[in-house]
């Protein structure tokens, strides 16, 4: 497969501060997979909210106001 070019996408990511030594190490394997697909990190918008209940609306606030490509929501539920 050709490899992607995500040098033109603008991504937001909306992250639960809850639980956030797992949150963010999600985060930083999606900046790393993000880099290695050309993204430049002055594209990527990084919004916390408090937990993962609050990512619906932390996703439509950055959809609202950033106008990304593509938004990823991560949160961590442990039972």
């Amino acid at each position: 497969p050709a490899a992607f070019d995500g040098s033109r996408l603008r991504v937001g990511v909306v992250a639960a501060r809850y639980n956030g030594e797992h949150v963010d190490a999600l985060l930083a394997q999606v900046r790393a997979v993000l880099a290695a697909a050309g993204v430049r990190e002055k594209s990527v918008r990084v919004i916390r909210v408090p937990g993962s209940h609050e990512l619906p609306s932390g996703a439509q606030l950055l959809i609202g106001s950033q106008k990304p490509d593509v938004v990823i929501a991560l949160g961590v539920v442990i039972r």
